[in-house]
């Protein structure tokens, strides 16, 4: 740890301190106070946060914010920040940012009167259409995102969410951003993780096998079944007799032969009834 000297110490904030002509820095992963490498001591200022300045640099962390201006350099919401030159994300530039119609909407996204911006990273988008469908996806009226990665393929009018894993447009049904074989106006969504197509059953992206969508019926725990087969998760469970089948807890479900439970994500046969 360096030696700090009495003359002129100040503990900074929760981050930094300084003497007469050093500023150290806690560093959280080594648990440890290291010398921020040419930091000012006297003109040595917290901002916000990670965030301080000297008469020469900003700094975020232990990271000197290259080409900030410690004069004009304000922070903004979700990680952005400003000086009178350019626009930053955490400790990176980002050029080009139109300052007088930026709007930070969140931790993951902000946007320009041209630019969606997803993590800092730019991407052309038309300001007047976009919308964030959830988490993982948002749109304009000619382009769809996954987690800030420009999809193709996808009709960005008619592209929405059906749970937290399908998504369709008018086109297909999606999970994620894998398009499966279904159609929209013949697939219905009876669980989250589940699609029922007029021929066809998936668990996510993969369809279970044999599965009788006339019949197919999902219970708890990622267990399902039809009129004659039972399922856990997207895997047949061989053997299982399908009309006595019922999940009982968390642990168990039984038919009328056996009694299963679940280990290592498995389903194994606790006992013969």
């Amino acid at each position: 740890m360096p030696q700090l000297t009495p003359t002129g110490f100040a503990v900074v904030n929760t981050r930094f301190a300084r003497d007469r002509d050093t500023v150290v820095h806690h560093d959280a992963r080594m648990m440890i106070m290291v010398p921020l490498a040419g930091a000012h001591a006297p003109s040595f200022e917290p901002i916000a946060g990670p965030y301080a300045r000297d008469r020469e640099h900003v700094y975020r962390g232990e990271e000197a914010i290259a080409g900030a201006d410690p004069a004009s350099f304000t922070l903004a919401r979700h990680g952005w920040a400003h000086d009178a030159r350019r626009s930053y994300y955490g400790a990176e530039a980002v050029e080009g940012v139109d300052r007088a119609s930026f709007v930070s909407i969140d931790d993951m996204y902000a946007i320009d009167e041209h630019r969606l911006y997803w993590y800092g990273r730019p991407q052309p988008c038309d300001r007047a259409s976009f919308t964030i469908i959830d988490t993982f996806f948002c749109k304009d009226r000619e382009r769809v995102w996954f987690e800030g990665a420009l999809q193709s393929g996808i009709d960005a009018p008619s592209f929405a969410a059906r749970t937290i894993f399908y998504y369709v447009d008018k086109h297909r049904v999606y999970e994620r951003c894998t398009p499966l074989p279904l159609t929209p106006e013949e697939t219905s969504f009876p669980a989250p993780a589940y699609a029922l197509g007029a021929r066809a059953v998936y668990f996510l992206d993969t369809p279970l096998p044999e599965a009788d969508p006339a019949s197919f019926a999902v219970l708890a725990n990622n267990f399902s079944k039809d009129a004659h087969r039972v399922y856990y998760r997207d895997r047949l469970i061989p053997g299982a007799d399908a009309p006595s089948f019922a999940v009982t807890n968390y642990l168990e479900s039984c038919d009328k032969h056996r009694v299963y439970t679940i280990r290592a994500g498995e389903v194994v046969v606790l006992r013969e009834r």
